[in-house]
């Protein structure tokens, strides 16, 4: 049986603060907009994607996200057009926006590596770094 490793204390910490100052809120808006998706029969493969990516909004210091873009392809570029290109790049805003004072740069870093996941969240692994 093979281990997984363990977030350490600081990694603990800086999740505790994430989730106070951003991380509450986005998965509460995630899950809103997952639910939106999977309201209509089409969107249901971009809601559960969504869902998927919750882990790695709640909890993303000490883990990074892998991406498989060419394993589920066509869900990749069905999820870019209706309406994934939104996401992401509204992560970026999001991300220089912490990135502004220096308290939240390190806010802003976690948010920019999130913003990686949703341009291909179908196929996106959480990995403990």
């Amino acid at each position: 049986m093979a281990k997984t490793k363990q977030v350490g204390g600081f990694s603990k910490f800086l999740n505790f603060f994430w989730i106070i100052l951003f991380g509450l809120w986005a998965t509460i808006i995630q899950a809103v907009f997952a639910v939106v998706y999977m309201i209509t029969l089409i969107g249901i493969p971009n809601g559960l994607a969504l869902f998927r990516t919750l882990k790695i909004l709640w909890h993303p210091f000490g883990r990074k996200a892998a991406l498989h873009f060419g394993t589920h392809i066509f869900l990749n570029i069905w999820w870019l057009i209706f309406g994934g290109w939104a996401v992401a790049l509204s992560n970026y805003l999001v991300g220089a926006l912490f990135c502004i004072t220096i308290i939240g740069i390190p806010i802003g870093l976690q948010i920019f590596k999130l913003a990686k996941a949703y341009w291909a969240p179908h196929g996106v692994e959480l990995i403990v770094a």
